[in-house]
């Protein structure tokens, strides 16, 4: 073989190692990344279709009849439940709502079990953090669990009030 020869074959066989070592690259970046958007759903175990959807007047009235039942036993009341950040909650929430963002609903979900029924709302229509935080609860089998149709912009579309927390509060 001649010296070009021999050179122009280990210049194939270099950009032929390079292409595998970039196919197998791809292929395991691959993997990973279906591994971690499978990983990134709760369990797998809950769908948008376990989700029980309200409006701002069904929660309401929801929330308000189960008020009214107190004396009867049972669980105390219904509740909202603000999957929003604190920051959002303290500038304006749905009065009576508890603030529970969903970074940490693992550590205190055990305070919603003396309500029934728990109403989540987040922002807006759809929002990932009312969607996420009631399909966990449902993994976490609470019983009950709605979500506020369009958040908390429906329920101020809806013509009602929204409390918040000032400087001092």
């Amino acid at each position: 073989m001649t010296p070009n020869r021999s050179r122009l074959n280990m210049t194939n066989t270099n950009i032929t190692m390079n292409l595998v070592r970039t196919l197998r690259s791809i292929a395991v970046i691959g993997v990973l990344l279906l591994t971690a958007s499978l990983g990134g759903c709760t369990t797998g175990k809950t769908s948008d279709k376990q989700l029980q959807f309200v409006s701002a007047d069904q929660a309401m009235e929801m929330v308000g009849t189960r008020k009214k039942a107190l004396g009867l036993g049972g669980k105390a009341t219904g509740v909202f439940v603000d999957a929003r950040s604190e920051v959002d909650f303290k500038a304006g929430h749905i009065p009576g709502a508890i603030s529970m963002p969903y970074e940490r609903l693992d550590d205190e979900h055990t305070m919603l079990k003396a309500y029934d029924p728990v109403i989540v709302y987040g922002k807006e229509y759809n929002d990932p953090r009312a969607l996420g935080m009631s399909k966990r609860l449902i993994e976490l089998k609470y019983g009950n669990i709605h979500t506020l149709t369009g958040g908390i912009n429906e329920w101020k579309d809806a013509g009602n009030e929204l409390e918040s927390e000032g400087a001092g509060g």
